[in-house]
């Protein structure tokens, strides 16, 4: 069977941990369409609260690592640049988390099984995330990759 929403490289950063993390995501999204379209409402609405866990730990995880390649930047000026796009980045992160609320709250309605699913919704949220929003993380994780080679 074909996934709905097949895994590309354009969705990774070049970290090892976070690209699993993003394949994970794109697997679940994949469950929740394929379980949506067969009509099994519940089992859909349960993969989206797993969706919710693992798209929440996977912005703290990604934080984390930003904030640990900050810490080890040593020109000054460099590092604000840094801070500023992890800032940035960390709002991104919330307002995803929110549209991704949302869409879980639309779904859990009473009439949400009424034919129409998730699927183009979750697809156009990952893309945004891990296409638009992540240019910043693979732009840090490119240009100080050298920190990780002095370790």
């Amino acid at each position: 069977m074909i996934d709905p929403f097949p895994w590309s490289e354009a969705f990774a950063v070049g970290d090892a941990d976070l690209d699993e993390e993003h394949r994970c995501m794109v697997g679940l999204i994949n469950q929740i369409c394929l379980e949506a379209s067969a009509g099994r409402h519940i089992k859909a609405i349960a993969l989206l609260g797993e969706l919710q866990f693992v798209s929440e730990a996977h912005f703290r995880n990604e934080e984390g690592l930003l904030h640990r390649i900050e810490t080890e930047i040593a020109q000054k000026h460099l590092r604000t640049v840094v801070h500023i796009a992890i800032d940035d980045h960390a709002r991104s992160h919330q307002l995803g988390l929110q549209a991704l609320h949302r869409l879980v709250g639309r779904w859990r309605a009473p009439s949400a099984g009424n034919g129409a699913t998730p699927c183009d919704e979750l697809k156009s949220w990952f893309v945004e995330h891990a296409v638009g929003a992540e240019a910043q993380v693979k732009t840090i994780l490119q240009s100080t990759s050298h920190l990780a080679e002095l370790d």
